[in-house]
C-alpha cells in the first residue's frame, strides 16, 4: 500500500519517482540520492549498513533513541510528541 500511495502521490505533484517495494534486510539495494524509512531503530540501523545514498531520513523511533551505523552522522534531529525523527549524510557531505 505504501509503494502505491508514494506513485500516487508523486504522479498528484507532477513529481519524477522511482518508487518499489523491497526487504531492506535481503534484497539488493540500488544506490540512491535519498532513502526514507519510517521503521524501528534496528532496522533503521541495518539499513544504513546496506545502502548508498547521499541522505537518509529516518523515523518511527521513539524521541530518546538516535541511528547510529558506521559511515553515517546525524546532520539534523526532530522530536515531536516523543517520537524521532533524523536526516543523515555520509561525513563531508
Amino acid at each position: 500500500m505504501a509503494v502505491e500511495v508514494a506513485r500516487a502521490t508523486a504522479r498528484a505533484n507532477a513529481v519524477e519517482l522511482s518508487v518499489r517495494q523491497a526487504d531492506v534486510l535481503e534484497d539488493e539495494l540500488p544506490p540512491v540520492d535519498v532513502v526514507v524509512a519510517n521503521i524501528e531503530l534496528r532496522v533503521v540501523n541495518l539499513l544504513l549498513r546496506r545502502v548508498s545514498a547521499a541522505r537518509a531520513v529516518t523515523s518511527g523511533y521513539l524521541a530518546g533513541e538516535e541511528p547510529r551505523a558506521p559511515g553515517w552522522e546525524i546532520a539534523a534531529r526532530l522530536e515531536v510528541d516523543g517520537w524521532a525523527a533524523h536526516v543523515l549524510s555520509p561525513p563531508g557531505h
